[in-house]
């Protein structure tokens, strides 16, 4: 006699529902989805954290005690500098401890507290969920450098025109404002929708 199996909606953390199928071999449309999101995350933060960390091993390598080098008339130019402080070097002139406490423990507690919120919030929508982990992939691309560097991160990208110019920042700082800037975009969607595959 065929296996049965029921098929009900569920409402979710954040108001939308969800289909729940409970089969009797425990196959579920939600397992499936929360698996997927967490694989995503993964990616995000794996390829983000690697193209960090090698991009900054190269320019340790090649661009340490050089003059920066300069492309497109000096629209973007390459520059080593290691920064103690935080974004573009907000910080730099606080204590040695207050850096410590402000910059390498305080900022892990806030980023341990996005991937548990990550992994329990799954049903973010989907932007939200992708610029959130942009974020979670910048903060650890640089959390690694404090840990390694004691305390300071590689940076070594420079864009501006003549004299009006950005700070040097690096990769995992455009992985955070990416993640950022497409937190903000979301946040003007009307009505956000669910992901198709955690709907009935």
């Amino acid at each position: 006699m065929p296996r049965k199996s029921s098929i009900k909606s569920v409402p979710a953390a954040n108001g939308y529902p969800v289909r729940a199928s409970a089969q009797a071999d425990g196959g579920s449309m939600t397992a499936v989805t929360k698996r997927a999101r967490f694989l995503l995350a993964v990616l995000i933060v794996i390829t983000g954290v690697g193209c960090d960390q090698a991009t900054k091993q190269i320019a340790a390598q090649q661009l340490r005690g050089t003059p920066p080098i300069s492309f497109m008339h000096d629209l973007v130019r390459l520059q080593y500098a290691e920064n103690q402080g935080a974004f573009l070097g907000l910080g730099n002139s606080l204590s040695p401890e207050l850096r410590f406490w402000l910059l390498t423990v305080a900022t892990a507690v806030l980023l341990l507290g996005l991937a548990i919120f990550l992994i329990v919030q799954w049903q973010l929508p989907r932007l939200s969920f992708i610029a959130l982990s942009c974020v979670l992939a910048g903060g650890l691309g640089n959390m690694i450098d404090r840990l390694v560097h004691d305390g300071s991160v590689i940076d070594f990208l420079n864009l501006g025109l003549g004299s009006l110019r950005t700070g040097i920042f690096n990769i995992a700082d455009i992985a955070i404002t990416g993640g950022v800037v497409l937190l903000w975009a979301a946040s003007f969607r009307a009505d956000p929708q669910p992901d198709e595959s955690t709907t009935p």
